[in-house]
């Protein structure tokens, strides 16, 4: 091998080596993004199992409080008003870390005083004779303030591209069986289920079409599984509270049963 030739080598192997450099560093910000939603997102469901075990008693299952036992945390007051109401100066975050982390003696709101004999809160970091870890406590606090956009009436939902449906070329044997497996307990379509169920019957969901202006029919249907309270039918609204089936179904079932809802 001569020099020359040497030389060209080289130089292409340096040359394809600061491609991939170059690559990796233009796509390092994306992934490092991507692994921080995961980690974040990871540390809001660890949180909220923690609040469930030993938070909702006093604040309710949704943050809404309970009673005189404790004060809301997923109201528009205790995100927007607070921490002026107290006078500090930290951030919401240390402001409820702390609060986890040594508890409070006495109630800083006349409503909330404790019984004279005990604490309004206890202290719940192992630092203070509580039962969490440091970790334990910053993870219920991730979750507390992630419900900070729904307080705040600023939450928005991702818009998500709903492909056209040839309704004359539908799976119905597919979209059938969906339907009978997660709708069929609430809902009847044609002869699919007794009338007599608490959801709407949707055997006449295409008539929907003439009195929707703001949203296709294919986007209503999948809208109303994936949200379920995001319109509701007048008369069903106390059930459409727990509904669960925006969780229960992927992404090619939804497909299938809008498939089906469409024949």
């Amino acid at each position: 091998m001569n020099s020359k030739t040497l030389i060209g080598m080289t130089a292409l192997s340096t040359f394809c080596f600061c491609l991939v450099v170059l690559f990796i560093a233009h796509r390092e910000p994306l992934y490092l993004d991507q692994a921080s939603r995961v980690y974040h997102g990871k540390r809001i469901e660890a949180g909220g199992t923690l609040y469930e075990m030993h938070c909702r008693s006093c604040h309710g299952l949704k943050g809404e409080g309970v009673g005189q036992l404790g004060p809301p945390l997923a109201d528009k007051h205790f995100f927007t008003a607070r921490l002026k109401e107290l006078g500090l100066q930290s951030s919401l975050e240390e402001f409820v870390i702390a609060t986890i982390e040594f508890g409070r003696l006495i109630g800083t709101r006349p409503i909330y005083a404790g019984n004279g004999s005990t604490a309004v809160m206890p202290a719940w970091s192992q630092d203070n004779g509580g039962f969490l870890r440091g970790d334990e406590v910053r993870n219920i606090s991730t979750f507390v303030l992630n419900w900070e956009a729904t307080a705040r009436g600023s939450l928005v939902f991702e818009t998500i591209e709903v492909p056209d449906f040839d309704t004359g070329n539908v799976r119905n044997g597919d979209g059938k069986a969906v339907f009978i497996e997660h709708c069929s307990k609430c809902h009847q379509f044609a002869d699919t289920a007794d009338p007599e169920l608490s959801g709407p019957d949707l055997t006449l969901i295409k008539s929907k079409a003439d009195t929707m202006s703001d949203i296709s029919l294919p986007e209503f249907i999948q809208e109303s599984v994936v949200v379920p309270a995001a319109r509701i039918a007048k008369g069903f609204e106390i059930d459409s509270e727990e509904n669960p089936c925006g969780s229960m179904m992927t992404e090619r079932e939804l497909e299938l049963v809008t498939e089906f809802l469409l024949q």
